[in-house]
């Protein structure tokens, strides 16, 4: 089942859901990201950083010198 407890040392819920444990901020009403979530999001930032320099590059050679 899912249970949840408030740790007010952490300020969040700790929430025990289908076999995982999963950290709700009251503060922003979501859950924190866990450590796959997290490094998703670090991948997706890495190819959006990687995609706008090389537009950069891009439009830097066609401006030419």
């Amino acid at each position: 089942g899912n249970r949840r407890c408030y740790s007010e040392t952490l300020g969040l819920y700790l929430c025990w859901e289908n076999g995982r444990l999963r950290l709700w901020d009251p503060q922003t009403e979501a859950y924190l990201n866990d450590y796959d979530e997290a490094e998703d999001a670090r991948l997706a930032a890495e190819a959006r950083a990687d995609a706008a320099e090389a537009e950069l590059r891009r439009l830097r050679e066609r401006l030419g010198p």
